[in-house]
């Protein structure tokens, strides 16, 4: 179970530095992969001992990128408008036009 934490560690961090660069592309893969490695069942096999450390820290990462994502969408609408959405059935809808995006600061 340690890996599958580790991974989720890992594919968090890739999404905070997607949103910290404005990088719809490589959000939204990093969020595809996490929806794989969480849908695999043999992921989750093993022990959680030792791993409060592991989860506290993404929790805290998982809450801090949430807050950024949400953030962003309140100051910059139009980003609603090119992220991807979610079919009834759960899957992931595909984009229409670009999913690459930049500000100036």
């Amino acid at each position: 179970m340690d890996g599958v934490i580790d991974e989720l560690l890992r594919l968090e961090g890739a999404k905070h530095k997607a949103l910290l660069e404005f990088d719809s592309s490589s959000y939204s893969e990093s969020v595809k992969t996490q929806n794989r490695l969480l849908n695999g069942r043999s992921a989750w096999s093993g022990s959680p001992a030792g791993s409060a450390e592991k989860l506290a820290e993404l929790s805290k990462l998982l809450r801090l990128n949430s807050a950024l994502y949400h953030n962003l969408l309140s100051i910059s609408p139009w980003i609603a408008l090119a992220s991807n959405g979610y079919t009834p059935a759960g899957k992931v809808a595909s984009m229409s036009g670009a999913n690459r995006f930049s500000a100036e600061v």
